[in-house]
């Protein structure tokens, strides 16, 4: 009765065998196909790493609506200098070290009446500044940004003429260059240690590097591949990726 199974068994095996072997045959032709004249290996290498934002920016735009040109001018400048005292007043001696800039001032021309539109004679002028601070400081200016209320009411600002506009804080990472070096570094290293791999799998021998293509070094999202640098100024942490593919030699 033993027998029955021990056929089985040496089937079993036998199958297994030339599986295990029809696998490597498989591994082998991948590392060779297309390039089966050359010789080549081609693989691809990625790194991550992740980093904290250095420094925020906070922006508001202060917004003057006046019957003629040199009002609005006017207005808007004792605007203008009522938030930037509001300002260094919140932020106190955290703000010291600040770094606040002043937009060049842009003019619009409002026409909406029939009576604009009939005779050519404007219904007002609509003036606007920006302020820009830039700070180490991250939770600072994110709390500033958060407080638009308190911020119009320091400045004196909650009249009809004017208009406050806050603003998302942005984050950003000023060491990428830094770092750019050291991310393509690991990414090289991984696409050597995936060629490694597949050559001993294939029983070839890995032989130098042919060709090495450095792709971008992006900032994106922490744990979302799809968003892209332009997409990265709300959030404190960000990852840097890099990508790179190089080529093998093979015997």
């Amino acid at each position: 009765m033993s027998l029955p199974v021990r056929i089985e068994v040496m089937f079993a095996s036998a199958v297994l065998s030339v599986a295990l072997c029809f696998s490597t045959i498989q591994i082998k032709q991948v590392i060779l196909r297309t390039r089966t004249d050359d010789h080549t290996l081609r693989v691809p290498g990625a790194a991550k790493r992740r980093v904290e934002s250095d420094l925020a920016v906070f922006r508001a735009t202060a917004t003057y609506q006046a019957s003629d040109s040199a009002r609005g001018y006017q207005g808007l400048a004792a605007a203008v200098t009522r938030l930037q005292a509001a300002l260094r007043e919140r932020r106190g001696t955290a703000g010291q070290s600040d770094n606040l800039q002043l937009s060049a001032i842009t003019v619009s021309e409002i026409c909406q009446s029939e009576h604009c539109r009939g005779s050519g004679q404007l219904d007002r002028y609509e003036l606007s500044q920006r302020i820009e601070i830039r700070s180490a400081d991250l939770e600072g200016l994110a709390r500033l940004s958060s407080d638009t209320a308190a911020l119009v009411q320091a400045a004196a600002l909650a009249t009809p003429e004017i208009k406050l506009t806050v603003s998302e804080p942005e984050f950003i990472f000023t060491h990428l260059e830094e770092l750019k070096l050291a991310v393509l570094a690991d990414a090289t290293r991984s696409a050597h240690e995936r060629a490694a791999q597949l050559a001993g799998a294939a029983s070839v021998q890995l032989g130098g590097v042919l060709s090495a293509n450095l792709g971008d070094v992006e900032i994106r999202l922490p744990d979302q591949p799809g968003a892209r640098y332009a997409d990265d100024a709300a959030s404190r942490k960000k990852d840097i990726v890099a990508n790179v593919t190089v080529t093998y030699a093979i015997r």
